[in-house]
């Protein structure tokens, strides 16, 4: 891990995602994300993924896997209450009981918790947290440092995906958000009120469905 003591040549991002790898459409656009950031940063990614605790290289980067998974059963679990939710009652903003969130957010923030070890270590100069519904990396970057700045890789989808009040600590949290498709940066610029600060990053990987009628 980074010495906290050397002075840097280049700044360090830590980059926290569920997900570390190129198995997924959304573990694709995170890894050519990262991958631009390693043009002109040191990029250490955190990842609850693993099965034993540790850190390696990968390419250019630095990985940090924490070996405390989300679970694939409580990542289901949250999208079908959700997906029920938008079902028996379309709205343009769902607020969710507090027992509700804590029944979406089981399993998928504990795991999270190293995290906060891991960036007392490596001080970064930047956090990237990548879904917007990533509450379990966020509380772990605000034990860190609730200054420090954060940008979030929305991977969010269409207008239905923003709805849920829940969530919106994490897009709220940030000083820059990026999306994918046109669509996906409108949806947030309306719903945050965040036009000057919401880009289109344009992967030429899908993480929602717009992105496949969009160049």
């Amino acid at each position: 891990m980074e010495s906290t003591g050397m002075a840097r040549d280049r700044p360090l991002v830590a980059i926290l995602t569920p997900h570390w790898g190129l198995g997924t459409e959304r573990g694709a656009i995170t890894r050519q994300v990262a991958g631009a950031l390693a043009c002109s940063t040191d990029v250490h990614i955190i990842t609850p993924d693993g099965r034993t605790p540790g850190d390696h290289r990968d390419s250019v980067f630095n990985v940090h896997r924490l070996a405390t998974s989300e679970s694939d059963r409580a990542e289901l679990r949250r999208d079908l209450i959700l997906a029920a939710l938008v079902a028996s009652s379309p709205s343009d903003d769902y607020q969710t009981s507090a027992e509700l969130d804590r029944l979406l957010d089981l399993d998928l923030v504990d795991p999270w918790s190293p995290a906060t070890t891991v960036l007392d270590e490596l001080r970064p100069d930047l956090v990237m947290l990548v879904d917007h519904r990533n509450v379990g990396g966020l509380a772990a970057v605000d034990r860190y440092d609730s200054g420090v700045t954060t940008v979030v890789l929305a991977l969010s989808g269409d207008k239905g995906h923003l709805s849920f009040s829940h969530f919106d600590p994490v897009v709220k949290r940030a000083s820059h958000v990026l999306a994918v498709t046109e669509t996906e940066r409108s949806a947030i610029a309306a719903r945050f009120d965040c036009e000057a600060t919401t880009h289109r990053i344009g992967a030429p990987l899908a993480a929602n469905s717009s992105a496949f009628s969009e160049p």
